[in-house]
C-alpha cells in the first residue's frame, strides 16, 4: 500500500493477458486474430487515458506489471503443459503450490477482513470481504506486494 495506489496496481497487473497473447504467440505458435489485437488497442487506449504513470510511482507500477509478466508466464507454460500432457498433472502442481503457500498466512497474516471501507462517491461501506470474494482469478501474494 505504500509503494503505488491500488488503482495503478490494477492496471498495471491487467497487462497480463497482453504478456499472455505475446508469450502464447512466441512459444506456442498461437496465431494473432484480428479481434485481439483490436480488443489490446482498446485497452492500451484505455490505460493510456487513465494515465497511471502521471503521479511518479514508479517501482510500485514495475512492481505490478512485473508481477503482471511473471503471471502470464506461468499461464502460457500451464497451457504448454496441458496440450502436452495427458493426465491432470496441472491441477495436482496448483494443490501442491497452495500447499506450500499456506504458511504465509502466519508470515503476513489476514489483514482485517472483516473491515469495512468508507466509499464516499457510494455514501456507503463495504465490506473489504466484497472486493476478496468478486475478484476473478486466483490471488496474486506478489500484487500485495506492489500495494
Amino acid at each position: 500500500m505504500t509503494l503505488v495506489p491500488i488503482a495503478n496496481a490494477v492496471i498495471f497487473w491487467s497487462f497480463a493477458p497482453f504478456f499472455t497473447f505475446i508469450l502464447s504467440w512466441l512459444f506456442l505458435g498461437e496465431k494473432a486474430k484480428k479481434s485481439y489485437i483490436l480488443i489490446f488497442a482498446i485497452a492500451l487506449a484505455g490505460i493510456v487515458i487513465a494515465k497511471p504513470l502521471q503521479d511518479g510511482y514508479m517501482l510500485g507500477n514495475m512492481v505490478a506489471l512485473g508481477v503482471g509478466a511473471i503471471y502470464a508466464a506461468m499461464i502460457t507454460y500451464i497451457r504448454h503443459e496441458g496440450k502436452t500432457e495427458t493426465g491432470n498433472d496441472i491441477a495436482w502442481s496448483l494443490l501442491f503450490a497452495a500447499l506450500i503457500m499456506s504458511p504465509s498466512v502466519f508470515v503476513v497474516g489476514t489483514g482485517d477482513i472483516t473491515g469495512m471501507i468508507r466509499y464516499e462517491s457510494l455514501g456507503m461501506s463495504l465490506p473489504v470481504m466484497l472486493w476478496a470474494a468478486g475478484r476473478s482469478g486466483p490471488p496474486s501474494p506478489c500484487l500485495s506486494l506492489a500495494m
